[in-house]
């Protein structure tokens, strides 16, 4: 489930720490001995966690689990300022345009390059008023281009491995 972190009682008991996330529809209190970061979104997995809501009866109305490290159900949503979208082609090579979710320019493409014989990242320059529109990645957004970058290749590899087999098993035949 998506929550976002409103907020931490830091001491709320003993060695207890009260996190107080929102799914924009309940409050759900999860009391554990670690503490997140506040003001993120996490996926929260509560099936781990132990369902105190019976027993909270002097508190505000919502939902109430306890677990000792909240770590082990919560996992920090990250948040991308890029987006890949697959340009349709009739190639054997797939072609990607990246794109910020900022303000919806286009960054850059993601295509194959024969002599390097990979994926590689062509940054797109324009005139814009007498000046090129120079692009900056940030080290999270070149980090998330290389992961992207590195699946595609794992993926081109599986494609080439499955062809060659059938290949081979045709010339046997």
């Amino acid at each position: 489930m998506k929550m976002y972190l409103e907020r931490i009682s830091e001491h709320f008991s003993d060695d207890l720490h009260k996190h107080v996330f929102s799914d924009g529809k309940s409050n759900y209190f999860i009391t554990s001995k670690r503490l997140l970061k506040k003001g993120c979104e996490y996926e929260i997995d509560l099936s781990k966690a132990t369902d105190l809501s019976r027993f909270s009866t002097m508190f505000e109305k919502g939902h109430y689990f306890n677990i000792d490290d909240i770590r082990t159900i919560a996992t920090k949503i990250k948040k991308s300022f890029i987006e890949f979208k697959e340009v349709t082609t009739k190639k054997r090579t797939k072609t990607f345009e990246v794109f910020s979710k900022t303000d919806g320019s286009k960054l850059a493409e993601i295509k194959w390059h024969p002599n390097y014989r990979s994926y590689a990242l062509f940054v797109t320059s324009e005139w814009a008023n007498g000046f090129i529109d120079t692009k900056i990645f940030d080290p999270k957004c070149q980090r998330e281009i290389l992961e992207f970058t590195e699946k595609l290749m794992e993926e081109h590899k599986n494609d080439t491995n499955k062809a060659a087999i059938h290949t081979s098993k045709i010339q046997k035949q």
